[in-house]
């Protein structure tokens, strides 16, 4: 399995818009793609910090949709009058979700 982990930065007073933001439009869509496993969003709502990690069951899905989290990002730093803060990619080699 391999993650994509994405990171925006947004105004504290936002949180709920950047939340509502990916529910609506971004995990929708993730789950009509090709090899999504799963989404996870964690926020430091008095920081003004979010992370998105989508799951996929390859390298090649997690990358085929790559656009699709440039899209997520941009769209929930503006939901949040934040910015952008990057991406990585990752192996996934334990997973022991709840």
């Amino acid at each position: 399995m391999n993650a994509r982990v994405g990171r925006v930065s947004f105004s504290s007073e936002k949180a709920d818009e950047v939340v509502d933001h990916v529910r609506e439009a971004i995990v929708p869509k993730y789950e009509q793609s090709d090899g999504f496993k799963g989404f996870t969003l964690l926020l430091d709502r008095a920081g003004g910090h979010g992370m998105g990690i989508s799951f996929w069951d390859d390298e090649d899905s997690m990358h085929a949709t790559d656009d699709l989290g440039d899209q997520a990002r941009s769209g929930a730093a503006e939901a949040g009058g934040g910015s952008d803060e990057g991406v990585a990619h990752y192996e996934v080699l334990i997973d022991k979700t709840a």
